[in-house]
């Protein structure tokens, strides 16, 4: 796990995710709640924190398979 795979998952479920001025990373959830995170995690604890949190927030984790996606696109089910 890595911060670059949770950014991506992030943004590909309609989160935003920027830097701050001072290298940390904003992720912002669509109904608005923000988490601040390091921009360069020191060890593994601090990446699953992070997941922690932003599941807490609604982020689905680990992220969807694309068969995932689009079996629920068949379905026609909302995608998160």
């Amino acid at each position: 796990m890595d911060l670059n795979k949770i950014r991506k998952a992030a943004r590909d479920q309609g989160w935003k995710v920027a830097p701050t001025r001072k290298g940390h990373m904003a992720f912002t959830s669509p109904d608005g709640q923000t988490y601040i995170a390091s921009g360069t995690p020191g060890d593994v604890r601090s990446l699953r924190n992070t997941v922690a949190a932003l599941v807490r927030m609604g982020l689905q984790w680990p992220p969807p398979t694309k068969k995932q996606l689009r079996s629920r696109r068949r379905r026609g089910e909302e995608t998160k």
